[in-house]
């Protein structure tokens, strides 16, 4: 267990140190780190169900069921391919520049933004 690091450049380098980001909540309604782990083109395995279905899919990550033996399996596929790991971490790459912090500023104020004009006509 890691626990709380003091600064983005130690998370920064703990992704870089890491092979793989396995996140096995089926139960996280966004995943905000497994979305960073995207970021850093680790090899995401997460489970087919939750959250994390907001931007995983089988073009970005390694999904599974929610068990031990289907994560186990899943790490076996994650780097039994050489050029399917690097494509599918390029993809998840670009799936994570869509939620950068000033896209989403952007999104959410164009949506306030059409809504109070909506509402004023």
């Amino acid at each position: 267990m890691q626990g709380h690091l003091p600064d983005r450049q130690s998370f920064v380098q703990l992704m870089r140190d890491a092979d793989a980001f396995l996140h096995p909540n089926s139960h996280e309604p966004f995943g905000i780190t497994p979305l960073e782990a995207m970021a850093a083109g680790l090899p995401l395995i997460a489970p087919n169900c939750g959250g994390v279905l907001t931007f995983a899919n089988s073009r970005n990550a390694w999904l599974c069921e929610p068990t031990a033996e289907s994560f186990a399996n899943a790490v076996l596929a994650a780097f039994a391919d050489h050029a399917e790991r690097d494509s599918r971490a390029r993809t998840a790459r670009e799936t994570a520049e869509q939620y950068d912090w000033s896209l989403i500023a952007r999104r959410y104020f164009d949506l306030l933004n059409s809504l109070h004009t909506s509402f004023t006509k």
